[in-house]
């Protein structure tokens, strides 16, 4: 946090080329810190792709009171660079899960607001000085441990940390599935042991996760869900994986109570609360939205092919997007809505694609 505070523009950057060691959690932590301490502005933006980076830099001006007339969100966003360089009082703007400096590099102020940039792109490093985000040491992992599950066994937390390769991802499963499940470092390792993931995680993408990490996280998805899919935890997970990756707002989720009886909005609310619990989504940093790691939702939608619940649960996904649409005559003052449910639609789009059902 300290490094963070000293530089105008900082990068956050993950030199294992994994994700899951923590970007960003420490992002969201220090943009909570900047809310507390009275931070004038702060807006978070998801910058995997061109589309979310701009719709995300145009709510913040539309926040800021500086958005284009006429909704345009490129045009937005370069009056939000505008205004940030020359705005009186600080700002803070986050660049989570970059990944190409160019079009963050055209949104970038060049004075004024403060920036992080979270990603896994070593070049990023150009923009600011270098803050390497990499595995917990074993001190930390065991600390760790030791305050989410309040197990008094340093060698017990030791050989867990050691089985996750200090992975905070993977660490904060097994803490949540200790600590719902009542379980002993030894009893739960037995567990993670048994439970073969090999065929049911394929790699993809590149992405070599490591086999006890994979296994950590379907431990703790069914933890969470218990034994059917079905429930509404498993239904709510099922369509959350299934969306943007930028994270679903808690309002789109409450179009689901529509769909049955059991899935009112009490129920999503309390159902989001336990999932939270679980580790396994995460709020926004206003609150106003839950994210889903990447992995997670690979775990999720696994899940849902191995019980062969896929296509039921894509089908519901596209009814939730189908709901949420309004008339062309609505269209700029609900803008925000349309880009979200653009996002939402080709999120779906390619996990059909991915899964043959296109």
């Amino acid at each position: 946090m300290r490094m963070l505070d000293r530089d105008r523009v900082a990068v956050v950057c993950a030199l294992t080329g994994m994700r899951g060691v923590g970007k960003t959690q420490v992002a969201a932590a220090y943009a909570r810190a900047r809310i507390d301490a009275g931070c004038g502005a702060v807006g978070w933006v998801n910058a995997e792709t061109y589309d979310e980076l701009t719709k995300g830099l145009a709510e913040f001006a539309e926040e800021l009171g500086v958005a284009d007339p006429d909704g345009d969100t490129t045009k937005s966003a370069q009056r939000l660079t505008r205004h940030l360089a020359t705005r009186r009082g600080d700002a803070l703007l986050v660049f989570d899960n970059a990944v190409d400096p160019a079009p963050v590099l055209r949104f970038l102020p060049a004075t004024g607001a403060q920036v992080v940039i979270t990603s896994t792109e070593r070049s990023f490093t150009q923009l600011g000085e270098p803050l390497d985000i990499d595995r917990y040491v074993r001190p930390e992992s065991r600390s760790y441990l030791r305050t989410r599950t309040t197990l008094d066994d340093e060698k017990g937390a030791n050989a867990v940390a050691e089985e996750l390769g200090d992975l905070p991802l993977a660490l904060a499963s097994a803490a949540a599935t200790i600590e719902l499940r009542g379980l002993h470092y030894q009893s739960y390792l037995e567990l993670l042991r048994d439970d073969t993931v090999a065929d049911f995680m394929p790699h993809r993408d590149g992405q070599h996760y490591p086999y006890s990490t994979a296994a950590a996280l379907v431990l703790n998805l069914r933890t969470v869900v218990g034994g059917e899919p079905t429930t509404l935890c498993g239904r709510l997970l099922g369509v959350i994986a299934l969306l943007s990756a930028e994270g679903v707002t808690r309002e789109f989720l409450h179009g689901l109570a529509a769909f049955g009886s059991d899935f009112d909005v009490a129920a999503i609310e309390q159902a989001l609360e336990r999932c939270v619990a679980g580790s396994i989504l995460t709020w926004s940093h206003k609150r106003d939205a839950v994210i889903m790691h990447r992995l997670m939702a690979r775990v999720v939608v696994e899940q849902a092919r191995s019980d062969v619940y896929f296509r039921s649960l894509a089908l519901a996904t596209l009814d939730l997007i189908q709901s949420r649409q309004f008339d062309r005559a609505d269209g700029w003052r609900r803008r925000h809505e349309g880009l979200q449910l653009v996002l939402h639609s080709e999120a779906l789009w390619q996990a059909l694609c991915e899964n043959g059902l296109t």
